[in-house]
């Protein structure tokens, strides 16, 4: 809920009020019960500050210079009263700052995140395109797997390095297990530049 935080605090410094329904879009199911009690508890700080008055209650201090016998007590109690200012509260540790920051750097690793699951997108679009354009599996034969997947064939063996005993996928169109070796199908790598070279 950290992330949602700051953007509910930021979207409360630059609106007035904060669009719900809007926010709520961002959100996942799995945060929508915390979501509902965050709702309310912002709402029930809204209404209790909105219920109470921006300024200072009138009091009628005539009412009662008529009934008390010092007249002079309420003239004190009324200018003190009136000296009474609540200054509007400040930022003094600069948390407008730290939250513009905070949503700055979260929107930069979104953007980021965005770009990078756009990225893997492609490449599985691409790979699926490349999957429907394959043989069917019964097609399949041993030589179309080396040929289409050569990275599953070239692995380490055993003795005595038949397909039936590692394992390997088997054609389903044989009636029975190839026994070719396995050095026999390992991809053939041309040897790094430099290496084999006469001196």
């Amino acid at each position: 809920m950290r992330l949602y935080r700051l953007l509910y605090s930021a979207s409360r410094v630059t609106k007035p009020s904060t669009n719900w329904a809007d926010f709520q879009k961002n959100l996942p199911e799995a945060v929508s019960k915390e979501f509902k009690e965050f709702i309310a508890s912002s709402q029930a700080i809204a209404t209790s500050v909105s219920s109470k008055s921006e300024t200072k209650p009138p009091i009628d201090f005539d009412f009662y210079r008529q009934r008390l016998s010092d007249p002079k007590f309420v003239d004190m109690l009324e200018k003190q009263y009136n000296d009474v200012q609540v200054p509007y509260p400040e930022d003094t540790e600069g948390i407008e700052q730290k939250i513009s920051a905070a949503w700055d750097a979260e929107k930069e690793y979104a953007e980021k995140l965005y770009s990078f699951a756009d990225g893997y997108q492609f490449i599985n679009e691409k790979m699926i395109e490349q999957l429907t354009m394959l043989p069917r599996y019964e097609d399949m034969t041993q030589e179309m797997l080396y040929y289409y997947f050569p990275e599953s064939m070239n692995r380490k063996s055993e003795y005595p390095h038949t397909v039936k005993v590692n394992k390997l996928q088997n054609d389903p169109g044989l009636k029975q297990f190839m026994t070719f070796k396995s050095w026999n199908i390992t991809k053939k790598v041309p040897p790094p530049v430099g290496e084999g070279e006469s001196k």
